[in-house]
């Protein structure tokens, strides 16, 4: 097992137990094991000891294995769909952007709305030779992507979500003047121009780090570098 095997739903359901300070390390192996193998807490415990060992050796790799990866252009789930990441961040409407800072706040609430947030990103997508072509986004659709989202490997859509905020942060403070001149009326210009101003506060404050503060509590200072998990 390695970090290409998790999801983002088990990341969602590993994420308490990482977190939480007041279980011993064998204890907090018990709960990992038991989601990432599908096993109840009885199960587990019911488990030979030479089988326990095994399956706890399995697991190290949260603890010790750095992991690097980069911006993918598709996730896919297990049973084939495909949904391409729009990094075109100049056509992402600003709705869509207020769908990732709704979902989006504290770093418990990214990694729970996590699939929410993809799902606000992704166009579903069809392969045609040999390369995959985005459909068109269905904002009504946006459940059935975010139940997609929960399926895709966690490390490709973490690192995906990041970048792609970040281009979306860096084009909306390009584009501060350009859009707030499409606006004629003063008044509403003023008002633009502090929602963007807003927008890209919120966005800074969302991509304070590449890595993953979620699990170390301090970000990493390497680009494209995942921090050690360290319970």
């Amino acid at each position: 097992m390695a970090w290409n095997d998790i999801t983002v739903e088990q990341y969602q359901a590993l994420y308490p137990y990482v977190k939480d300070e007041t279980l011993t390390d064998i204890e907090r192996d018990c709960r990992i094991i038991g989601i990432l193998h599908n096993m109840t807490e009885a199960q587990v415990d019911r488990l030979p000891f030479d089988r326990f060992k095994k399956l706890r050796a399995s697991i190290q790799f949260l603890h010790k294995e750095e992991i690097t990866s980069e911006p993918v252009n598709v996730l896919r789930t297990p049973d084939g769909k495909a949904y391409r990441v729009n990094y075109d961040v100049r056509k992402v409407p600003i709705a869509r952007y207020a769908e990732v800072k709704f979902f989006a706040g504290n770093e418990k609430e990214i990694v729970r709305n996590l699939h929410c947030i993809l799902a606000s990103m992704v166009q579903p997508a069809k392969r045609r030779f040999g390369r995959y072509f985005a459909l068109p986004y269905e904002a009504d659709q946006h459940e059935q992507y975010a139940h997609d989202m929960l399926r895709v490997p966690f490390k490709h859509a973490w690192y995906a979500m990041v970048f792609f905020c970040n281009l979306y942060a860096n084009w909306m403070r390009a584009s501060q003047a350009y859009l707030a001149n499409q606006t004629p009326n003063e008044a509403e210009k003023q008002k633009t121009i502090n929602l963007l101003a807003g927008l890209c506060n919120d966005l800074d404050g969302f991509i304070k780090s590449n890595g993953l503060p979620i699990i170390t509590g301090s970000p990493s200072t390497k680009p494209g570098k995942w921090p050690r998990l360290k319970p």
